[in-house]
């Protein structure tokens, strides 16, 4: 999920017979995003799903047509794909997008996973999930403005803790910043930050943040139901 400037925030509906990306207003409005794919047997439903949104309304996720995950992205204020790679065979997911369109996540066309940075204007990606000039097991979860990504990886002889990590977007070096654990978000000072939650009586968390201090994220109420909610400080 993701909330950009305005409260608008991007997610996904699921079903017993598709999957909708979508971006919800203040308002109450709800706008379906394209595209749609039929069911298919014997597997399920197919559909696109939202992970996060700009502060300037940029959508990013995936789209499912077939049985891999393809990058997509929407443009502010569209309801169709602005970037949809299902043709180029680009199985991943995009996890994080800038208001300047820089998109990270994770890509599966190689064994292993790795996170990729895409750059505005660019046709495709870059691979940046390396360590020690191999692949790495990894995902960007947050890029800034300039390009810096941060998320975890797989670092080390055993490979089997995360480590967080910022990858310096200008020359693709690696910064490992813990032992384990992961790096959720980077702001445009270069500052990265761990997995962040909200505890207000009952279980909360927080999954992002926008430039008016709205805070996404879900909560679990007394009948043990969880709800998505938003945070507004005063």
């Amino acid at each position: 999920m993701g909330i950009d400037s305005l409260g608008d925030v991007a997610g996904n509906i699921e079903d017993d017979t598709a999957y909708r990306a979508f971006v919800w207003s203040p308002l109450g409005q709800t706008t379906l995003l394209k595209p749609t794919y039929p069911y298919l047997m014997p597997f399920g439903p197919r559909g696109c799903g939202a992970s996060a949104m700009s502060s300037h309304g940029y959508v990013v996720g995936n789209c499912q047509p077939d049985l891999d995950n393809y990058i997509a992205e929407w443009a502010p204020g569209a309801t169709d794909t602005l970037r949809t790679t299902c043709c180029n065979g680009i199985d991943g997911n995009a996890l994080a997008v800038t208001d300047n369109q820089y998109l990270t996540g994770y890509v599966r066309n190689f064994n292993p996973p790795q996170a990729f940075l895409w750059r505005p204007g660019q046709p495709t990606y870059d691979i940046i999930g390396y360590y020690g000039g191999m692949p790495e097991v990894s995902i960007g979860l947050a890029v800034n403005s300039s390009g810096w990504v941060a998320g975890w990886g797989l670092i080390g002889p055993t490979l089997v803790d995360t480590v967080a990590v910022v990858w310096i977007g200008s020359n693709g070096g690696q910064t490992g910043l813990s032992h384990y654990g992961q790096a959720t978000g980077i702001d445009d000072k270069f500052n990265a930050r761990p997995p962040g939650s909200i505890y207000t009586g009952g279980e909360s968390a927080a999954v992002a943040i926008n430039s008016v201090h709205q805070i996404l994220g879900s909560a679990i109420d007394k009948n043990a139901v969880k709800h998505t909610v938003i945070w507004t400080s005063f």
